[in-house]
């Protein structure tokens, strides 16, 4: 697939620089439209410092603060964002050992740790159900490893086991479907497997959780995982591509009987999927070589059409939708 210019210019501002020290950005819209991006900041001697950078409509700037000292001994975990619907505040979901859920209150943010999951390198997944209350789904290590889900009710937050499979991947993906209930897409390693090669599913009914394997068999599958459910309650995964994965994104989508696999880029990497408002799968990538951010539209006719975000070696992409179509990234030097 070759990339075609965007038919409108893409606006392109700056939150870090050297372009290099930050990564894993995850992008929100409050009710305005301004966007709230939570990223990494590669700190010295490899620490880490989880930042928030909000738009601020009335100077038309960036307003970027810190969760966290910078002091932090993992570099590599990944931040989750998401606007409380009740207030229009954003919340961000982030920490290295401990997981915590950080909500800003029109002045400063408001820490509470859910859950304590060993050596954290992961990346969670924050969003809000149909009740308004936040809900997290994460990767959990040592002695009780394994997919969790924490939900709050009103106060107090509760924990489940989703899949306790100790070879789960890094990275969970966390959508609610039609009918409020939750479910999570992940990666996991089949039996023998070095790497995780199995994408899965997970879906709550009531107080179970029921388990499908959507595709297996190959390096990668199931390797960062973006799950979203179209205009007819149907679930679609966009995954694959690790760091040394073979080449390229793919779509699975459930038609009501059957999944359907299509490949979305055969260059990218670091794929998250969004359905626009007319219901049109709309994929954001990096692609190595040579280096740019690209957003992939799925064509009336089939097939996909990328265009170009900005055409610089880049590493991670997260993309929404408010007014415009806006996505997330971080170049890499």
């Amino acid at each position: 697939m070759v990339a075609s210019s965007p038919p409108s210019a893409w606006g392109v501002t700056f939150l870090e620089e050297p372009a290099g020290a930050a990564y894993s950005p995850a992008l929100t819209f409050d009710p305005e439209g301004s966007p709230t991006i939570a990223y990494v900041r590669i700190a010295e001697k490899l620490g880490s410092q989880t930042k928030v950078a909000r738009w601020d409509r009335a100077t038309s700037s960036w307003d970027v603060s810190p969760l966290q000292p910078e002091a932090g001994d993992n570099a590599w975990h990944a931040p989750a964002v998401a606007t409380d619907p009740g207030d229009g505040s954003p919340s961000v979901v982030y920490g290295s050992e401990t997981i915590t859920f950080a909500h800003w209150n029109g002045t400063s943010w408001v820490d509470e740790a859910i859950d304590e999951v060993g050596a954290f390198d992961h990346s969670p997944s924050l969003a809000y159900g149909p009740d308004g209350s936040p809900a997290i789904s994460y990767v959990a290590q040592g002695r009780f490893p394994g997919i969790r889900f924490a939900s709050k009710k009103g106060s107090s937050w509760s924990i489940d086991s989703v899949d306790p499979d100790a070879t789960v991947g890094l990275v969970s993906s966390l959508a609610f479907d039609a009918n409020g209930n939750p479910a999570v897409a992940y990666g996991s390693r089949s039996p023998g497997s070095a790497r995780v090669d199995t994408l899965k599913l997970a879906r709550r009914t009531g107080s179970t959780w029921n388990v499908v394997v959507v595709e297996s068999g190959v390096f990668d599958y199931g390797t960062r995982p973006s799950l979203a459910f179209d205009a007819e309650g149907l679930p679609a995964i966009s995954h694959g591509r690790g760091v040394d994965g073979p080449p390229g994104i793919r779509i699975v989508r459930w038609n009501g009987s059957q999944w359907i696999a299509e490949l979305i880029t055969p260059d990218g990497e670091s794929g998250g999927l969004v359905f626009d408002r007319s219901g049109v799968p709309i994929s954001a990538f990096a692609v190595r070589t040579p280096g740019s951010v690209q957003a992939a539209r799925r064509e009336p006719e089939g097939g996909w059409k990328a265009e170009v975000v900005e055409a610089t070696l880049a590493r991670g992409a997260s993309i929404g939708f408010k007014e415009v179509e806006f996505a997330g990234y971080f170049n890499r030097t």
